[in-house]
């Protein structure tokens, strides 16, 4: 539990954020990435096939499109988050938000740490906090555990290392086109290779995943 708020100070103190600061998953991500998300992934907001989610990327700032798949209704949204004052703070704020809520303390990067077998995992400004030897290594589990995986990332290079005693939030891995395209990835981007707005995103649909209907693999269709 967050108690006193121990994830008050730094840029939530700056930002001027109440201690019940959940209300940052309504914040709504930057036009040009809600405009870039809904020309190629609607889909995946509009109910139907798609009923459950691994979230992995939210921080005790930032939630980024969590709650378009409340909206959408959703029966499971599991968060997975790194660091645990994060899973604890975050679990704490959102008591209530949503049945279909869970928080769970885990890193992506041990297999283990997937729980279950879900219809979207949404890898939200993720990749470029792992090592270039492990992002392969990752996607294919996450791949292996749905039907179709979404990618957020800068595009180039951002430079970022540890924030509020958080040793995830070091970014790692600078990522372009070719790289995850390589793998699979259809991808869109938004501005310049390098600048601070560009954003990658990036999405593969697997034929697999928590339903019983499937979709073609390959990450276009």
């Amino acid at each position: 539990m967050c108690g006193a708020n121990p994830c008050k100070g730094d840029a939530l103190a700056q930002e001027n954020i109440p201690d019940h600061y959940f209300g940052l998953h309504r914040r709504q991500p930057p036009a040009a990435e809600c405009e870039q998300m809904l020309r190629n992934l609607a889909e995946i907001f509009e109910g139907g096939r798609y009923r459950s989610v691994l979230y992995v990327g939210a921080n005790k700032r930032r939630q980024y499109f969590l709650d378009w798949f409340e909206r959408a209704k959703y029966d499971r949204i599991v968060v997975l988050e790194a660091f645990k004052e994060n899973a604890d703070c975050l679990r704490a704020d959102t008591d209530g938000w949503t049945p279909a809520l869970e928080i769970m303390h885990g890193d992506i990067r041990d297999p283990g740490s997937i729980p279950g077998r879900f219809d979207v995992s949404f890898f939200w400004h993720g990749p470029e906090h792992l090592g270039k030897q492990e992002i392969g290594t990752v996607l294919q589990n996450l791949e292996a555990a749905s039907k179709v995986v979404v990618l957020g990332c800068p595009y180039g290079v951002y430079m970022q290392g540890t924030e509020y005693g958080n040793p995830y939030e070091e970014h790692l891995s600078h990522l372009y086109p070719p790289v995850l395209e390589g793998m699979g990835y259809a991808v869109d981007t938004i501005g310049r290779a390098g600048e601070s707005t560009a954003n990658m995103l990036a999405w593969k649909f697997t034929g697999r995943g928590a339903g019983d209907d499937t979709v073609e693999e390959g990450s276009a269709r």
